[in-house]
């Protein structure tokens, strides 16, 4: 009988797909489709910011509401440039000085994209954060899109409940749980959505290990047929170098 450890093997075990291998426009792809579903949700919230600034033109509280509102507009058009940036330093290998960003800001930020993608999961995600964490100097935007295609991942297996820890452990450990659906529950033909019958070899998680590899990084994948997945990703605490 074939065991949970033949079935689910650590990522980095498993060869890549061919379409992967050394073909870096593969990953640009799917990463510019996730881009393009945040620009569009960017470009959403920049078109009801101004339709309410023009509303409260003329009203008494109207110059503090539209300083709002401007405000809210240049945030989602920074946040637009930053993604757009990101792609295409990932498209064209570009060596760009990182920037520094909040671990926990990273992390939540990905929560985020991750419950916009998946609007339909009822999944609970929970935070481990270890205290006084250190900066990450890295592409943040990059790292972000990784780590939400990995949170996708175990919502798009049926998790109810997902963790996303953080520490600082030889550099930065990040880490998702999920307790999606055992494999051995799974009728024929209807394996979960975006996530194939070797759950280290999902497409999403493969992408998100060729932008953790890009900076320098590592990512495993551990499963077994009853107790969801853990997925861990480790950076250096420069990995934008």
């Amino acid at each position: 009988m074939r065991s949970a450890d033949d079935d689910f093997r650590n990522a980095s075990d498993a060869p890549d797909p061919p379409a992967l291998a050394g073909d870096r426009r593969v990953v640009v792809g799917a990463l510019a489709a996730d881009a393009a579903h945040d620009l569009n949700n960017l470009l959403g919230g920049i078109l009801l910011a101004a339709q309410y600034a023009g509303s409260v033109l003329g009203r008494d509280d109207g110059a503090a509401k539209l300083r709002k509102a401007l405000a809210d507009i240049e945030h989602d058009a920074l946040l637009g440039g930053e993604i757009v940036g990101g792609l295409l330093r990932f498209a064209c290998g570009e060596s760009v000085a990182p920037a520094a960003c909040a671990i926990e800001t990273l992390v939540h930020e990905a929560v985020e994209l991750a419950r916009e993608r998946c609007p339909e999961s009822p999944a609970e995600i929970a935070y481990d954060f270890e205290p006084s964490l250190p900066d990450l100097l890295a592409r943040r935007a990059e790292l972000r899109h990784a780590l939400a295609s990995v949170i996708v991942d175990a919502l798009h297996a049926g998790a109810q409940h997902v963790e996303v820890a953080a520490a600082a452990a030889d550099g930065v450990r990040l880490t998702v749980r999920d307790d999606g659906m055992p494999h051995a529950d799974v009728p024929a033909g209807a394996a979960p959505k975006g996530r194939s019958s070797r759950r280290g070899a999902t497409l999403a998680l493969r992408l998100a290990g060729a932008v953790v590899r890009d900076h320098s990084g590592t990512m495993d994948v551990a499963s077994c047929l009853t107790e969801g997945a853990c997925v861990t990703l480790r950076l250096p605490l420069t990995s934008g170098n």
